[in-house]
């Protein structure tokens, strides 16, 4: 037990995120530095361009906290100076691991310790240096050419690469270059801390509903088309913002379900209208984990999803469904309806697996030993 006043000795853990949106890294990132500490390590978060909604979540859990940036219109020396004072410039209170999530986080790190290089050549010899890993959180297929490059290059600057599933795995591999011995497999999380749904009867008329950014990869509009064909009455909740949000607006109006459509736009009430909901739907093209679908399937309730290799591993072949076929998932719709006993059950049974795999605990447990094996397993 640690005497009053004596210093900290466990290693300090920084994790670094662009901002505090609201999506599923960054809520990932909130438990590992909420969780850890009951693991033996103090933990610091690091967001480098303002905050964002979940500043109050971090408040909340007493997580210590800092800025780089106020905006991302920051003069990039600047930012890079000041991302590197923030990790380097105290030797008493240096991080022992620096975490990293998403592209820009991944990036500006590892300009920081370039811009630090110097001086640890010549001023720091024998002082502990950081560790470095990052998390790699998704599939990254629409970048532009010099975005991948980019990301081919920061793939090389980390003694670890943990991917969220095993498909993220084989795309570090395969598309960026990651080392094979560099790239493990710790699953994503499921954050929805809410007790399990029972088998309760659908409502009339049925609610469908689907958690996802309005953006290209999410396969939207294969939803709307495929309701389209299912008769009515049916409802179906759209909860997400993106640049697609208009385009899917009008889709949705010139195939005559506007009225039983709503878009609900980025909100944190998705664990309240999950629990109102019936069925999930997830149409995505790919994915890195499919977080917002599984949070669903761990209360229990019903899902279609995309055959994608993410969710192989998660969901029976009775629930995938082929990407881009708007037939297959009408069919998929209406045959669900017709047994909604059968498709609770289903669920019911699928979902104590996905709770105890993806509980944060578990998560968290699993990056407690691979931080300790970058410490030589101090």
């Amino acid at each position: 037990m640690m005497t009053p006043n004596a210093p900290d000795s466990r290693p300090l853990v920084l994790h670094v995120i662009p901002s505090l949106g609201i999506g599923g890294a960054e809520r990932f990132v909130i438990e590992l530095c909420d969780r850890l500490p009951w693991h033996g390590f103090r933990t610091k978060l690091l967001v480098l361009f303002g905050d964002g909604p979940l500043r109050t979540d971090v408040r909340m859990r007493n997580i210590r906290w800092s800025q780089v940036a106020p905006s991302i219109h920051t003069n990039r020396f600047t930012f890079v100076r000041h991302l590197e004072r923030k990790i380097f410039t105290d030797i008493d209170r240096r991080p022992a691991i620096v975490h990293t999530h998403l592209f820009g986080a991944d990036f500006w790190t590892l300009m920081a310790r370039a811009l630090h290089a110097p001086e640890r050549l010549f001023s720091e010899q024998g002082v502990p240096y950081p560790r470095f890993l990052s998390t790699a959180h998704n599939i990254d297929h629409e970048d532009s050419v010099i975005r991948h490059a980019v990301r081919r290059f920061s793939v090389h600057g980390y003694e670890r690469i943990v991917s969220v599933s095993d498909a993220v795995r084989e795309y570090a591999i395969k598309n960026l270059g990651a080392s094979p011995r560099r790239v493990m497999t710790i699953d994503g999380m499921s954050f929805l801390d809410a007790p399990p749904r029972p088998p309760v009867p659908f409502h009339d008329p049925p609610r469908f509903v689907t958690v996802a950014r309005l953006v290209p990869q999410k396969g939207i509009e294969t939803a709307l088309r495929a309701l389209a064909n299912v008769p009515p009455p049916w409802q179906y909740t759209i909860l997400g913002g993106g640049v697609l949000e208009r385009d899917l607006k009008e889709l949705a109006e010139s195939l005559g379900i506007a009225s039983r459509v709503r878009f609900m736009g980025a909100s944190l009430r998705s664990p309240e209208i999950l629990e109102e909901s019936d069925v999930f739907l997830f149409p995505s093209r790919w994915e890195g984990l499919g977080s917002a679908v599984i949070e669903a399937a761990s209360i229990g309730l019903p899902a279609l999803v995309s055959d994608i290799p993410a969710l192989r591993s998660v969901f029976p072949e009775s629930s995938r469904l082929p990407v881009d076929d708007p037939e297959a998932w009408t069919k998929a719709i209406r045959a669900l309806l017709r047994t909604p006993d059968r498709v609770q059950a289903s669920a019911q049974a699928l979902m104590p697996g996905i709770r105890s795999r993806f509980h944060p605990d578990t998560i968290v447990r699993q990056y407690a030993e691979v931080y300790r094996e970058l410490l030589g397993g101090a």
